[in-house]
């Protein structure tokens, strides 16, 4: 039986076990899986290029929490200075904002199932 990403993701990151090469859409899969799992509602811009460049690839909302999450398919891979700029919009307006990886599904399933701690996300990673 196959596991489904999230559940892998837990189970090798329980074990202490680097996770596999993923790619971001179904990163972003397993994550919204997650959140709507817990009640968050998520907007996610599906052609982005018309976009405004760097914009988070995930805004989340749950009763009185909003969340803005820039996803990368690995610790490796860093935010664009346009992604960062936007991330620190939303924090500077008391918006959580955050850059989650495969690397760290144990605190992005515990942000999304409790909510972030006081200050978690407001300030640059």
């Amino acid at each position: 039986m196959k596991l489904a990403l999230e559940d892998e993701l837990r189970c090798l990151a329980l074990a202490g076990q680097p996770p596999r090469k993923v790619r971001e859409a179904a990163f972003m899969r397993a994550v919204i899986r997650v959140a709507e799992s817990h009640g968050w509602s998520v907007y996610h811009t599906h052609d982005s290029r018309r976009s405004v460049a760097g914009f988070p690839d995930l805004v989340l909302l749950r009763r009185e929490l909003q969340l803005a999450v820039e996803l990368k398919r690995s610790a490796k891979e860093k935010p664009t200075a346009e992604q960062l700029a936007w991330l620190a919009r939303f924090r500077a307006a008391g918006v959580p904002a955050f850059v989650w990886t495969p690397e760290v599904w144990i605190e992005l399933e515990r942000i999304l199932k409790y909510g972030p701690r006081l200050d978690e996300g407001l300030k640059a990673a």
